[in-house]
């Protein structure tokens, strides 16, 4: 496996909620990745915190982001395409 740098990246919807992208960056390609997003409301259960962060990390135990992800070579068009899956 690669090594990967984690970028965690926030973004402020219209609806009050925020999302957090989960990405990488392939530190030998210079590619990006977003692996998940999850999505928070207020109030924000720290229960809730602590099960998405784990459940980030067994994707990452499951297959490897070099894999299991699209890669692009902009951090941006990596997170405008995660978006453009759930539209």
């Amino acid at each position: 496996m690669k090594i990967l740098k984690e970028i965690i990246l926030w973004k402020k919807n219209t609806d009050g909620s925020v999302t957090r992208y989960f990405c990488f960056q392939d530190l030998e390609l210079d590619k990006y990745c977003v692996q998940n997003a999850d999505f928070y409301h207020s109030p924000v259960n720290e229960n809730d915190i602590s099960q998405l962060d784990q459940q980030a990390i067994e994707l990452i135990l499951e297959e490897s982001p070099e894999y299991r992800c699209d890669w692009f070579d902009s951090i941006n068009e990596a997170v405008k395409a995660h978006d453009s899956e759930f539209e």
